[in-house]
């Protein structure tokens, strides 16, 4: 079977009003129902942190824009 094959379709990632909500989403649910981390890029901890943010922890698709 290739690799195609056995991809699923990802659920859509919902919109949160603030980041304890975002914080309860994630504690119970898998992220890989929501993500496709075959396209995350690696970042050193140096230019996470530099960032701010956690938007770049997901891949390009699923940033906000």
């Amino acid at each position: 079977m290739s690799q195609l094959d056995t991809r699923k379709t990802l659920k859509p990632i919902p919109t949160f009003r603030n980041e304890a909500e975002e914080r309860l989403f994630w504690e119970t649910h898998a992220s890989v129902d929501y993500v496709d981390w075959s396209n995350a890029e690696r970042v050193p901890p140096s230019q996470a942190q530099a960032s701010g943010g956690r938007e770049h922890l997901l891949p390009k698709a699923a940033r906000k824009r």
